[in-house]
């Protein structure tokens, strides 16, 4: 597994007309079927509105480019990498540097301090996994689409031994 590709943009001003219009050029070269978000909508979130409003306009975008949209929130998210679900976003920056380190090991910030604000860099890590939680969504999806797409031939199997 490799990442296709990494970074963080930062704009001045007007951000989220600036965001959106990077969105669109990203969709048109890449042309994803799905596009996986933080789900801005759940009562926990804590993303400030200026960012749920972007979501919101990321989300109303996607159809015009055939796009669908899967949401996870935090706590989907948290119980994906952490087995009690609790865990820090440094310790999940870890683990991910750990699945990709040619890509994210140079990224990794340091542990951060209590004065101190949250690294730009998390923004990538917040990235990579969710599209990694996208990835188990695809599989566990095709995985109960193929169990129920047998169910019927193992019932006409069975149909079939009882006469």
């Amino acid at each position: 597994e490799t990442l296709v590709d990494w970074g963080v943009r930062t704009t001045p001003r007007d951000k989220n007309t600036k965001c959106i219009a990077k969105v669109n050029e990203l969709l048109r070269h890449y042309k994803p079927e799905v596009m996986a978000l933080q789900d801005h909508r759940v009562r926990d979130s804590r993303r400030p509105v200026r960012i749920k409003v972007l979501i919101q306009a990321i989300i109303d975008l996607a159809p015009a480019h055939n796009v669908s949209i899967a949401l996870f929130s935090r706590v989907q998210i948290h119980q994906v990498f952490f087995a009690n679900g609790k865990g820090t976003k440094h310790s999940r920056a870890e683990l991910l540097t750990k699945r990709f380190p040619d890509e994210l090991e140079i990224l990794l910030p340091p542990k951060r301090l209590a004065w101190m604000g949250e690294d730009y860099r998390f923004d990538i890590f917040d990235a990579v996994a969710l599209a990694i939680m996208l990835r188990k969504s695809v599989r566990r999806r095709i995985r109960n689409d193929a169990q129920s797409s047998a169910e019927p031939d193992l019932k006409k199997s069975a149909a079939k031994t009882s006469l």
